[in-house]
């Protein structure tokens, strides 16, 4: 998976996006240690707000497309994962990320669907697609 750390700065600012690379021995072992086959919604929810509360979030270029033809901002996006619910949960076998569907209200107000991938190894979560 291709990850920039820039949206298109048209639509999307880029100071609050950050990506951030973290040491194994302090930030990875405060992660998901113990999850390598299950995870719930709620822990998935709880780990995802505290990636989006530190700014360790970051997009796939399909996601920067999508959010600037659907005019999404990063703010939406943050607020998204800051206060919207964890549809589903799956592990990826293919990356070992966990893909999480999420639903909530953009700043706008409208309803606003992400898939969202916990790269734990980098210790950030990675906008896939916004619907």
């Amino acid at each position: 998976m291709h990850v920039s750390g820039k949206p298109d700065s048209k639509h999307v600012p880029n100071l609050i996006c950050t990506q951030k690379k973290f040491d194994v021995t302090s930030k990875q072992l405060d992660g998901f240690a113990g999850y390598d086959d299950n995870m719930n919604k709620e822990e998935a929810k709880a780990y995802i707000r505290r990636l989006a509360n530190e700014g360790s979030v970051g997009f796939t270029n399909h996601c920067s497309a999508q959010m600037t033809g659907r005019n999404v901002t990063t703010d939406d996006f943050l607020q998204v994962l800051m206060w919207g619910n964890v549809l589903s949960v799956d592990k990826d076998l293919k990356t070992g990320d966990w893909k999480c569907k999420i639903e909530g209200k953009d700043i706008d107000g409208d309803t606003l669907r992400l898939i969202g991938a916990i790269d734990d190894y980098q210790g950030m979560v990675v906008c896939v697609t916004v619907f």
